[in-house]
């Protein structure tokens, strides 16, 4: 089931989309980026249509919104394909996690769902970047980790969730990515 409803939706550019959506909030929240409003309140006199700033976070928000709803959408279908998966959001939306409050469709896409998904993103690319920075800095400990790989899964195939007790080094490896982010 899981294969046919993802050829028949080949085409959806989904991934690009949420990498697009991260990368405009990114650039919209970066130091230097946007005006002082807070310590400079007279600033807000300046029209939006002269401060880039402005149009960039009303850009992010538009294509923000688009994106996660998009997003829900692909839920949405895939579940009524009948392919429902062990996720955050098929738990959400078959009610077995409940809120303690009401929460609309919009904040649920984006303030929670698209919340979620961006500080995964980032923490994902952060921890990925240092591991490949200190490993790269440490050909050592590339050699260690490639036997201790060698010798577990052999050269034939992936590690599976059920080697992670027997790569006591990798596991080392994986909890210390925050160790110096990137």
């Amino acid at each position: 089931m899981r294969s046919t409803y993802a050829n028949r939706h080949s085409r959806l550019t989904l991934p690009k989309d949420l990498n697009n959506a991260v990368d405009l909030l990114i650039k919209a929240t970066a130091p230097g980026s946007y005006l002082p409003l807070a310590q400079f309140p007279f600033l807000k006199l300046i029209p939006d249509r002269w401060v880039p700033s402005k149009q960039r976070a009303v850009e992010t928000y538009r294509r923000n919104t688009a994106t996660y709803e998009k997003a829900r959408e692909i839920v949405t279908k895939r579940r009524e394909a009948g392919d429902i998966r062990e996720s955050l959001a098929d738990h959400i939306l078959d009610g077995s996690i409940q809120f303690d409050i009401p929460i609309s469709r919009s904040l649920l896409n984006k303030g929670f769902l698209g919340t979620a998904h961006q500080a995964a993103f980032e923490m994902t690319a952060t921890a990925i970047l240092t591991d490949t920075l200190l490993l790269a800095k440490y050909p050592k400990f590339q050699i260690k980790t490639r036997e201790e790989l060698d010798k577990v899964c052999g050269t034939k195939r992936m590690p599976h969730w059920s080697d992670f007790e027997r790569l006591p080094y990798i596991n080392c490896i994986i909890k210390g990515l925050r160790i110096r982010p990137v």
